[in-house]
């Protein structure tokens, strides 16, 4: 319903797919008022999908939350998946560069949650795949997204940099993840699973030492 998920969707319905959302907060359109910890396949109004995308993220304080529904529900939701997918699906969990670098605005739950995607996804890649259904995880670098846009264009000096950093000299967007998004969830990749993509236009091959010397 908002961020990167609500342009995945629009890029999705674009394509021609048929979605189905869900979230824990209400919406128009094809959309379940379900959040992802109390996610029943049952009640989906379609008996088999192609595609599962989780762009879930916890907002609020409480760590044993931020665990449940990070963490804890895709647990139930990935091991019923074989019910509600069909051959040769694709499942594709939104991560973050949080789980391999560190992020001074974010606490030390977030970081261990976002590595603990990485587990769960090498894993039901495995466990999934004698089903024909496929895994993998895209993480974003900063991108540019519809709830932060007024932000970057208010802070030009902050853009700059980051475009300096980054060897594409630009920064990115949501429809840059979700076009990605969108490859994983076709026919063209149907040979990739179990890979961990970070999407951050170069900007995590440069060296400390490298980085100093652009400042």
């Amino acid at each position: 319903t908002r961020g990167i998920g609500l342009v995945t969707k629009r890029l999705l319905e674009e394509r021609g797919d048929l979605v189905t959302s869900f979230s824990r907060s209400a919406t128009i359109g094809n959309h379940i008022q379900m959040p992802v910890d109390e996610f029943d396949y049952k009640l989906l109004p379609y008996e088999k999908y192609d595609n599962l995308i989780f762009t879930h993220r916890y907002r609020g304080k409480d760590d044993n939350e931020d665990l449940k529904i990070t963490i804890n529900s895709l647990f139930k939701i990935l091991d019923d998946s074989k019910n509600f997918l069909n051959e040769n699906s694709s499942i594709v969990i939104l991560g973050s560069n949080a789980s391999r670098f560190v992020f001074f605005e974010q606490n030390s739950l977030y970081h261990a949650s976002r590595s603990a995607l990485t587990g769960i996804n090498n894993y039901y890649a495995v466990k999934l795949g004698q089903f024909g259904i496929r895994c993998n995880i895209v993480n974003p670098g900063t991108v540019i997204k519809p709830e932060n846009k007024d932000f970057y264009s208010k802070n030009i000096e902050l853009v700059k940099n980051i475009e300096r950093l980054t060897p594409l000299k630009k920064m990115g967007n949501a429809e840059d993840i979700a076009n990605l998004i969108l490859y994983l969830c076709s026919s063209n990749s149907n040979f990739i699973t179990g890979q961990n993509i970070s999407v951050d236009g170069g900007l995590s091959n440069i060296s400390q030492e490298s980085i100093n010397k652009m400042f």
